[in-house]
């Protein structure tokens, strides 16, 4: 749907909530702010990033151009099924689980709704599944029911909100200076997001890129007692605490060159900064428009007393610390040096502007980060440190980033603390394709790559201390705590930066970052794991480091290792040199950067530099000198276009030099990747899985077929890959490429533990198809012997390359239906195998439509006539419950089936059962989930009133003061065939009453003082499958209970049906009364609120507009009430519905008169806050403010 290369998950719309409004009035715009919040799948490649100058149309192609991946997202939207729900009144603040069915290609989608009350939102993680063995392909995070949209250039404003509005949504805020908006829709519903981008992206929509607000996180690692004393030897290593000497950035040294940079500006984009710290207050950046304290935004730059920063997350100009990531970064940045006091920053002084964006949880909203950057941009930061990082690809952040880019900022940022590769999982932003980016890996006291950090010689930089750091608190002014991570490592590089810029005033963006990179110490530790190979030394950058990039001479080629290379690098500065070949024949390609390559294998090998940003020319070489090179290969502009593609015959162990120039010696960012056949192409480099049960996902892409090698499951093939396992038990053992991506061949074969050919194995057991399954991987099944060292062989069938799976595991003893388990009594809990492991036989149903790929058989017969319930209640994986009766598997009769049905991701079946019968239960674990698992069976008693046909009556009519109320309970409760799904949730445990309308009026309905959290609905209707909706309600009452108003008609019989949320059971009180009017409807009757703080719970759904009543923040009056404030002195006041359960507008007013009001402020969606209303203003002493939400 959008131009950015990130897989967009097929999304589903829907319901909005309704309920309690909850009012916050507070003195203080600067309050905590707890608001409603919520988290899509990760990029593999970026594509170009464009000329900055460049028309935004033309390089996104028109509205909204489709990516690489457009082909696989479908046209319609998926249907999401509840999992599971927490239960409101829990402890947890987890909304609920969804899930979709597979689709055609075996994949399906799980998100997970999660309240942040530090970011006050609702998060959203959306997980691609494999539905064959639960391999979690994709996640991201982002926040529910909120969307970026960019607007096309020269569109009106207008044309976004209809679009939004057209949508279900509301336009919000207006996010960074590059013409992005957000777009706010439901956050409890996990389509929300998907329905609008899908909205977003038509052929007349206003909006040319569309993307999901994701969600980043803090760097830091934890705290740890063996991290130990946590001393300054970052800055000066003299081998204390055990570490390593001159182990750090020589800061002494480069101290008596330069030790201050005053005029330099560094924006630490975090949680925030202590600003009373004592070794933080002398150096924080102080906004000079702004006059402290009076309440005014002074320099119109939208944020009200912004003196040292802001506060993204609510609005406010106080950058206050509320987490300690962020003054702790500050500290090292630039703690106060030479004051008596605590610790030195890199720079002892230099301007700090504490931009928060990261809440007391660590986590942040990418709109509130873009928010972050561009204010840093506006008010001339010259250097961004960025100690965070998560989410997927943004066209809106690298937008935002690529403008500071032009302003000439440095965008440093932290690897991530994952100990995993970037090049080949990236990370933004530090992985972004801007080449202001600087990216920072973590190194220890002794020199060695941090065991948590995330590294990448293509796209990770340098190293800098990052292990065990000192710095300022965020808690105490004048205490100092130790903490880990690339977060700590980054803001080194941020100080000496800030020193770089003060020694070399008129140096470019990239001078400075080519000062950086070229002062790296070579170590060993970091060769091949950063692009430099080294850690950052600051003597050298402010002494003796050139401005040209570190590998921009032969003789410091940068070295790259591998089979598969990804490399992102800039040739600003770079030079060719004497002796220097001309590269494919182009003698204008003279800003060169060299590179080192030993081939691991023999085979082709691909480099391809399309992602670049310049025009680029590529050359191979062999040879030791830049004059005496023989050329392997070349290429200038492959098939006509401005990048290289290079294809040559590599020999293992030969070294290879590699140079990449701008052609007419044009300077920028280049991106390169190298890629040749996968390590596992040769028997004897098969992958060695040391662990039963083993999994295993790669590739075949680029493998061969080897002299020699048999044909696998009786097929040519012609692209395998080899893997091996020397068995740890004696017993029969299942393998199969289920998930894979392609046609698969397979075959085990036995063999030597070393030195294998294709004359000393065996086979042992090979399969093309598995087609008990119905698919076309592979699965054998073959008896293993301890000892015995077995190669599994994986080849696409017709030479099919792509995706691969590989799983080994124990088969089950009750596997087969045959072999199915006995069990007896009338209640048992019993504990399930791992269902991973289980299999599809011959002939085997799919369990009421569920597939039947791993089921699990048991034999239960009946003690006694009677219902009993059957669950699975206490298992993790998701599995599904069929009952059948018969002897063979062709031939059974189901009885009964669930999936998913029993609440909390539980499966449940209700069995009216015959004594002496026997049953047979088939638990099928269609997504492959990992956990433990139960099956329960349990004798009920049935609810009554369970069925439609079977409601109770309630009999008489209410008055005002003396409701009707009868009790019951859903106990052993269920759905009946053809009953319908209620908007809240699936409808799992369902009871009945009916009543006959005694009079023409409006009525209240309530569960108010049920024991668990109720769904409520009334209907008109004859049969169950074919009801009328006339109202239904999930929280409008006190503690997660229902409460709707109806208007009921003399003679006319309601139907009225109760179920519990997520499949809850429990008592019932139901209490039917004559309706009330609310009691601060009407301008002459307001809440009254007192002193200068206050909260206030009131309910909304019977509130009326009134004549003459004023549209509230431009919009006409619907279901107003109404509230009274006299300030009690002159300053800022802030009213806020945070915490509201449904979309609000506030507008504030002075008046006597409904009709006769003058507006002082008003508000639909605030900042960045979903959908709900603040606004700030400043009160006058004595004056009455009328307040309408």
């Amino acid at each position: 749907m959008a131009s950015s290369p990130r897989s967009i998950l097929p999304w589903l719309a829907s319901a909005l909530l309704a309920g309690t409004a909850l009012f916050l009035l507070s003195s203080r715009n600067d309050r905590d702010d707890e608001r409603q919040r919520a988290e899509i799948p990760t990029a593999a490649v970026q594509p170009p990033l464009p000329d900055p100058g460049a028309d935004v149309s033309e390089r996104a192609g028109g509205p909204i151009a489709a990516s690489s991946d457009e082909a696989s997202k479908p046209d319609a939207e998926e249907v999401w099924e509840p999992v599971s729900s927490a239960p409101k009144g829990s402890s947890t603040d987890r909304v609920g689980v969804w899930m979709t069915d597979p689709d055609a290609s075996g994949r399906r989608l799980r998100a997970t709704l999660v309240r942040d009350a530090g970011l006050g939102r609702i998060v959203q993680t959306t997980e691609t599944l494999q539905a064959s063995d639960g391999r979690v392909l994709e996640r991201s995070e982002y926040v529910a029911g909120r969307v970026l949209a960019k607007l096309a250039p020269g569109t009106d404003e207008a044309r976004l909100r209809e679009s939004a509005e057209a949508a279900g949504a509301t336009l919000g805020r207006r996010v960074g200076g590059q013409g992005w908006y957000e777009v706010i829709g439901s956050p409890t519903d996990p389509g929300s997001v998907g329905s609008l981008l899908r909205a977003l992206g038509g052929p007349d929509s206003p909006a040319i890129d569309a993307e999901p607000d994701f969600i980043v996180r803090a760097l830091a690692t934890p705290n740890d007692p063996r991290y130990l004393d946590g001393s300054l030897y970052g800055l000066n290593n003299t081998g204390q605490n055990g570490g390593t000497s001159d182990a750090d950035i020589d800061a002494p040294e480069a101290w008596d060159v330069r030790r201050e940079a005053p005029g330099i500006i560094v924006a630490v984009i975090d949680t925030g900064i202590n600003t009373d710290h004592e070794d933080l207050a002398d150096n924080l950046w102080v906004n000079a428009g702004e006059i402290a304290g009076d309440g005014i935004d002074n320099d119109a730059n939208g944020y009200i007393d912004d003196v040292h920063g802001i506060n993204a997350i609510t609005g406010s100009g106080d950058p206050a610390d509320d987490h300690g990531h962020g003054s702790h970064c500050a500290g090292t940045v630039g703690g106060r040096g030479d004051n008596g006091k605590g610790i030195a920053g890199v720079a002892w002084n230099v301007k700090l502007m504490g931009l928060k964006f990261l809440s007391a949880s660590g986590s942040g909203a990418g709109s509130d980060a873009i928010e972050s950057i561009e204010y840093a941009r506006s008010m001339g930061a010259h250097v961004l440190s960025n100690s965070w990082g998560g989410g997927s690809f943004s066209s809106a952040l690298r937008d935002t980033i690529v403008a500071s880019r032009n302003a000439g900022q440095i965008f440093v940022a932290a690897a991530a603390n994952n100990a995993a590769n970037n090049d080949v999982a990236p990370v933004y932003p530090a992985s972004y394709d801007v080449d202001n980016i600087v990216a920072i890996a973590a190194s220890t006291r002794s020199d060695a790559l941090a065991s948590y950090s995330n590294f990448g010689q293509g796209l990770v930089h340098i190293a800098a201390p990052g292990s065990e750091i000192l710095s300022a608190s965020h808690s105490d002014n004048s205490g100092y705590v130790t903490m880990s991570g690339t977060s700590m490592a980054t803001p080194h590089v941020s100080g000496m930066l800030a020193l770089i810029k003060a020694q070399y005033p008129t140096d470019t963006y990239a001078a400075s970052i080519n000062r950086l990179l070229n002062s790296a110490d070579a170590k060993a530790a970091l060769a091949g794991k950063v692009s430099t190979g080294g850690r950052a030394n600051l003597n050298a950058a402010l002494t003796t480091a050139a401005p040209t990039p570190f590998n921009d001479a032969f003789a410091k080629l940068a070295t790259i290792t591998g089979s598969s290379v990804n490399v992102r690098a800039s040739n600003h500065l770079a030079t060719a040199e004497a002796g220097e070949p001309v590269h494919a024949g182009i003698a204008s390609a003279t800003t060169t950067l060299w590179y080192s390559w030993v081939s691991p294998s023999t085979g082709n090998f691909i480099l391809n530099t399309q992602n670049s940003l310049i025009d680029t020319v590529a050359a191979i070489y062999t040879g030791s000198a830049v004059n005496a090179l023989t050329p392997v290969a070349a290429n200038d502009d492959h098939l006509a276009n401005s990048y290289s593609r290079v294809e040559f015959s590599a020999a293992i162990g030969t070294t290879y030099r590699i140079a990449i120039a701008g052609k007419n010696a044009a300077q920028g960012l280049i991106r390169f990747t190298l890629s040749g056949p996968p390590g596992e192409d040769n028997l004897v480099n098969a992958i060695n899985l040391p662990e039963f049960p083993a999994f295993g996902s790669g590739s075949n892409v680029n493998a061969t077929k080897e002299p020699g090698e048999p044909d696998h499951a009786g097929a040519p093939g012609g692209a395998s890959v080899w893997a091996k396992w020397t068995a740890t038990i004696t017993g029969p053992v299942v393998a199969h490429t289920v998930g894979s991506a392609i046609d698969t061949l397979f075959a085990v074969y036995s063999g030597p533990a070393s030195s294998p050919t294709f004359g000393t194995l065996s086979l042992v057991a090979q399969n093309d198809d598995d087609t008990p399954s119905g698919l076309t991987t592979s699965l054998v099944r073959f008896h293993a012997t301890a000892g015995v060292t077995y190669y599994f062989a994986t080849d696409g069938k017709s030479g099919a390359q792509g995706g691969v799976n590989l799983a080994i595991f124990p088969e089950l003893t009750n596997d087969a239906f045959a072999s199915r388990t006995a069990l007896s009594g009338s209640t048992l809990s019993i504990t399930l195998p791992d269902t991973r492991y289980a299999t599809r036989e011959a002939g085997e149903p799919d369990h009421g439509g569920h597939g039947g790929l791993r089921s699990v058989w048991y034999a239960w017969t009946a003690p006694a006539t009677g219902a009993y319930q059957i669950d699975t209640a206490g298992s993790n994986a998701l599995v599904s419950l069929t009952a059948y009766t018969g002897s063979a598997i062709g031939t059974l009769a189901p009885v009964a089936s669930g999936y998913l049905n029993g609440g909390f991701g539980n499966s449940r079946i209700l069995l009216d059962a015959t004594a002496g019968t026997l049953y047979i239960l088939a638990i099928d674990n269609p997504d492959a989930q990992f956990g433990p698992g139960k099956l329960n069976i349990t004798p009920v008693v049935l609810a009554p009133n369970n069925d439609f046909s079977a409601a109770t009556a309630i009999l008489g009519t209410p008055t005002l003061g003396n409701p009707v109320v009868v009790t019951g309970s859903n106990t052993g409760a269920s759905q009946e065939p053809g009953e319908p799904d209620a908007a809240a949730d699936t409808v799992l445990t369902s009871v009945w009453w009916s009543w006959t309308a005694t009079a023409t009026e409006r009525f209240t309905l309530a569960t108010e003082g049920s024991d668990f959290d109720t769904v409520l609905g009334v209907y008109t209707g004859a049969a169950v499958n074919a009801l009328s909706e006339i109202a239904e309600d999930d929280d409008g009452g006190d503690a997660y209970t229902s409460r709707l108003s109806f208007d009921a008609i003399a003679g006319v019989t309601y139907h009225i049906r109760v179920y519990g949320y997520g499949g809850q059971t429990g008592n019932i009180s139901l209490k039917l009364e004559t309706w009330q009017p609310v009691a601060n409807d009407s301008f002459a009757t307001p809440v009254v609120f007192n002193g200068t703080t206050y909260c206030h719970l009131t309910y909304t759904d019977e509130a009326t507009a009134e004549v003459g009543e004023p549209a509230h923040a431009g919009t006409a009056a619907v279901k107003s009430v109404w509230f009274s404030h006299t300030a009690t002195a002159n300053g800022p006041l802030t009213i806020s519905t945070d915490g509201s359960s449904f979309s609000t507008r506030v507008a504030v007013y002075t008046g006597a008169a409904v009709n006769a009001l003058t507006p002082v402020a008003s508000n639909d969606n605030y900042h960045s806050l979903t959908t709900l209303g603040q606004v700030t203003w400043n009160g006058i002493a004595g004056t009455t403010y009328r307040i309408a939400v």
